[in-house]
């Protein structure tokens, strides 16, 4: 997919519920043909520091959604800390 336009998303998160449950910090707002969507940072510099770091959607969809650090809870906070080590192999 070509991007249009890509603005910073201070602030906005992806939270997922199938599956694994987790939340991950949004890094950028991506504007294509007809869409707008948040996109994720992969790679972990603790985990491989010589690894790829990349942006890719977060598709939202069923299970999926975008939320706003203003409408987080404590538990919410403490999931995206839980899910960053997580992934990152730590």
């Amino acid at each position: 997919m070509m991007y249009k336009q890509m603005i910073p998303a201070d602030g906005w998160f992806f939270r997922f519920k199938a599956g694994n449950v987790g939340i991950l910090p949004v890094a950028a707002w991506a504007m294509g043909e007809y869409e707008v969507i948040g996109l994720i940072a992969t790679g972990s510099p603790k985990f491989d520091p010589s690894g790829p770091r990349t942006l890719v959607p977060a598709n939202f969809g069923d299970n999926r959604s975008y939320i706003h650090s203003s409408q987080m809870t404590d538990e919410d906070f403490a999931l995206v800390k839980e899910t960053a080590k997580s992934l990152s192999g730590l």
